[in-house]
């Protein structure tokens, strides 16, 4: 009996193990079920959030994208800019190089126009000389004339062959006085050229005085999106402006050596008959001296003494008329001269003040290039090269001995050293400004350089974190 209940029990105690082994089995089953089924939702998630943040990758990649082309078409104007302006640079460069040179043969020239004003002034002195020395010899023919008139009166006598030599000296002094008169003429069309050369001087300055204040008032402005095609078309003006100024510049130095070549051939003129009327004067004194002495042998001791040392001149046979005339002329020359030589000291001044403007456009140039080496210098360690100094002006002419004189002139010279101290004040005050301004573009552009710069360095972080959300992305796909 006690083994038969033994045997149920043991039977009942492996079917009870079976069953709680079965139980168990199941669930864990159903947990492992639920576990992956949770897992493929978090997979699932997972998915969708690696989904949601591609594509907004992708949206702030293409917005860089399009910055970063933005970028570079900003960089490429302003490279383009920078290589306008440094054409532009490069071209006044040479302007400057050509008014240099200009202004030193324009020196040379005031040189030799300076030797000519002296040998005018010598020759002018002369002349004076002997205009006294024929008013003198007036006096003592006037006086001789009347002594003439009353031997007439009381002994007639006619000398045929000394009146054909008288007519025939008369005719030849005649017509040297028309050729005087034709040269006069000559020197009044050369004044009138030189006067409106000066007008046309005078217009040239204007113009580059308009357009000097057109190209600071656009300075003032500082457009950045038309200052390409302003450059151009200052450009454009400053070649046209040189062509102009080497037309000028040639015209007038074929005017000066021509007017060079007619007053030498002038003075020449003059000193061949300032000659014949020395040698004609002491012809016609021996022969009046003769005449004198045959018909009145005393007529002479009672001249003037100066009348001796000056001697005659032949103007007594033109008649009273023609002495008149020819004192008129020789005064209307006299001015001509004066007015030639004023003009010339006037083309002069020009001259001095158009160099000053080119040294302070050269100072103004300097002062651009240290700027600009200050700023290299301070980039690199290298120190550049000083600039070129400006070149030194066309010294003052000497004074005349008659400066005591021309007071006026003094005064107009004073006047003009006023304005030009006056211009040189406003010239540096423009300088400041330019540099002022070339200093506010120069911090502009470093503004947009490191702003490039930091758009760089935004590019390489955007692509470093999507190299690693793409190695995410993988991972998790391959898992």
């Amino acid at each position: 009996m006690l083994s038969i209940s033994s045997g149920e029990t043991d039977k009942d105690h492996a079917t009870f193990s079976s069953l709680s082994n079965y139980t168990l089995d199941e669930d864990k089953l159903f947990d492992l079920n639920r576990q992956v089924e949770e897992l493929h939702c978090q997979l699932t998630v997972t998915q969708e959030r690696n989904q949601h943040v591609e594509n907004e990758l992708v949206s702030v990649y293409q917005n860089h994208t399009k910055q970063v082309q933005h970028l570079l078409e900003v960089q490429s104007t302003q490279d383009e800019l920078i290589q306008a302006l440094e054409h532009r640079y490069q071209q006044v460069q040479h302007q400057h190089i050509s008014v240099r040179q200009l202004s030193r043969e324009l020196s040379h020239l005031s040189l030799d126009k300076q030797q000519l004003v002296q040998q005018l002034a010598v020759f002018e002195r002369m002349l004076s000389k002997q205009d006294q020395d024929n008013c003198r010899a007036i006096e003592g023919l006037e006086h001789i004339k009347h002594q003439w008139s009353t031997q007439n009166k009381t002994e007639p006598s006619h000398d045929p062959e000394q009146v054909e030599l008288l007519r025939s000296q008369r005719d030849r002094f005649y017509h040297q006085w028309k050729h005087q008169i034709q040269q006069s003429e000559k020197t009044q069309q050369a004044l009138e050229l030189e006067l409106a050369r000066n007008q046309a001087l005078e217009r040239q300055k204007e113009e580059l005085t308009s357009d000097l204040e057109i190209s600071q008032e656009l300075l003032r402005q500082q457009d950045a999106s038309g200052r390409i095609q302003r450059l151009e078309s200052e450009i454009e003006k400053v070649k046209g402006l040189k062509r102009c100024q080497q037309e000028d510049f040639e015209s007038s130095h074929e005017q000066s050596l021509n007017e060079i070549k007619s007053l030498k051939h002038t003075l020449v003129q003059r000193q061949e008959t300032i000659d014949s009327l020395q040698s004609t004067h002491r012809v016609l004194h021996q022969q009046l001296s003769e005449i004198i002495e045959k018909r009145q042998p005393g007529a002479l001791a009672s001249l003037n003494p100066e009348f001796s040392k000056s001697g005659l001149s032949l103007v007594s046979t033109y008649g009273d008329a023609d002495l008149m005339a020819l004192k008129e002329k020789i005064e209307q020359e006299e001015k001509m001269e004066k007015v030639c030589l004023e003009n010339a000291k006037l083309r002069l001044a020009l001259q001095d003040k158009e160099v000053q403007m080119a040294t302070e456009r050269h100072h103004q140039q300097d002062c651009c290039r240290l700027d600009r080496s200050s700023q290299l210098s301070s980039n690199s360690t290298i120190q550049s090269p000083p600039s070129d100094p400006p070149s030194q002006p066309i010294p003052p002419l000497p004074k005349s001995p008659d400066s005591d004189r021309n007071t006026p002139r003094e005064d107009s010279l004073a006047h003009l050293e006023l304005k030009l101290l006056e211009q040189q004040t406003l010239s540096d005050q423009k300088l400041k400004s330019a540099t002022k301004q070339i200093e506010e573009l120069r911090q502009a552009l470093k503004q947009e350089t490191q702003q490039r710069l930091k758009a760089q360095d935004t590019q390489q972080i955007l692509k470093s974190r999507m190299n690693q959300l793409m190695n995410k992305k993988n991972k998790y796909l391959c898992f």
